[in-house]
């Protein structure tokens, strides 16, 4: 699905930290908006082991992951081959304890802060899946273009 979409659930996504709790994370402030009217959908897995969220542009998750519950397309977000030049880059990383644990337990840590990964990467067991998507920078409302 291409095109304009209303927003099913927030125009933007909040910011994660790490607390060193079992989650190894909390939400913050807004770290980036999304856009209204351009992009493409970004659809929301919900890992019903861990209550967390997969944000990935594929609409369908195989069948091989049933923990993972769809919302349905949440937010529009950028590919490389459609973002407009003031678009931030948003990095995708996974927590490889969780799943080590439980491998039900797929947790994903998304953040747009390039000092992020490199301390998440040295101090939790967390691997780098690369870009997430590319969104736009933090503004007040979180509703852009």
């Amino acid at each position: 699905m291409l095109g304009n979409l209303a927003l099913s659930r927030k125009s933007s996504v909040g910011r994660m930290s790490i607390t060193g709790q079992p989650n190894f994370f909390r939400r913050e402030e807004n770290e980036f908006d999304v856009p209204v009217n351009e992009g493409y959908p970004v659809f929301p897995y919900v890992n019903s082991v861990t209550n967390t969220e997969l944000l990935t542009f594929d609409s369908l998750v195989p069948d091989i992951l049933p923990q993972l519950r769809s919302l349905g397309a949440a937010f529009n977000a950028y590919t490389e081959n459609n973002r407009p030049i003031d678009a931030i880059l948003i990095y995708k990383l996974k927590n490889n304890l969780s799943e080590q644990i439980n491998p039900l337990n797929i947790t994903h840590f998304f953040t747009s802060d390039s000092f992020n990964p490199n301390v998440v990467l040295r101090d939790f067991p967390f691997s780098d899946e690369g870009v997430g998507f590319w969104a736009l920078a933090s503004s007040t409302d979180g509703l852009v273009r």
